[in-house]
Parts: structure tokens; C-alpha cells; sequence
């Protein structure tokens, strides 16, 4: 992840980051950031710090609602049903996992 200087603060300037994806609540402590400027910088940009657990604990929401009501009253919400939500949050957790993945093993490269 890269950052900018605008107006004297730093600014994020890229789609995804090795730490994006986090296990737990979003802390400084938990992603390892240890100056604020640069942790809330992140934390309030578009591409952000996901914490992978709540996704994860949405999705199992999804199935044990899906399953309480069934298919076909849970269709009747559309875009809203629990199909579709689960799709939405399965989507968002690969989308996170892949872009923090690919940003490890750019570093690891650099690493090496």
C-alpha cells in the first residue's frame, strides 16, 4: 500500500494492502500500525481494513436464516435475500483475502 502527503496528512493510494485483512475487531494493535496518522488514514479511506470475522460470522447468519425460512420466502426479498447477501459477503472476504495475499507475496518477492 502506498501513501500520499495531502494538505499535510497521509492519504491512501491503492486498492489493497498486505494487512487489510483482518481476524478480529480493527484496532492499531491488531493491524500492527503504531502511528495514528497513518492507521486513521487508512482506516477512512474507500479501501479500508476488513476484519474478516464479522464477514464470516454474516455469512454463517446468512445460512441459519436461509434455513429457518426456507428458499422461496427468502427469494421473495431480492436483492435483499439470503442468498443474495451471503453471495455479497462471500465476494467481499475473497476479494479482501486476494488482494492482501497478492500484497504478501509482492513483499515476500521484494523480501527475497
Amino acid at each position: 500500500m502506498g501513501l500520499v502527503i495531502k494538505s499535510g496528512k497521509p492519504e491512501a493510494v491503492t486498492d489493497g494492502f498486505a494487512k487489510m485483512a483482518v481476524n478480529g475487531e480493527v484496532s492499531m494493535i491488531s493491524v500492527g500500525v503504531g502511528d495514528s496518522r497513518i492507521y486513521d488514514s487508512v482506516k477512512n479511506s474507500a479501501v479500508s481494513y476488513v476484519n474478516v470475522y464479522k464477514i464470516l460470522q454474516d455469512m454463517i447468519d446468512d445460512v441459519d436464516g436461509l434455513y429457518e425460512i426456507g428458499d422461496e420466502e427468502s427469494e421473495l426479498s431480492g436483492n435483499n435475500s439470503y442468498a443474495a447477501l451471503y453471495s455479497r459477503n462471500y465476494d467481499a472476504l475473497s476479494k479482501a483475502l486476494e488482494e492482501s495475499r497478492e500484497k504478501n507475496e509482492r513483499g515476500f518477492k521484494c523480501i527475497g
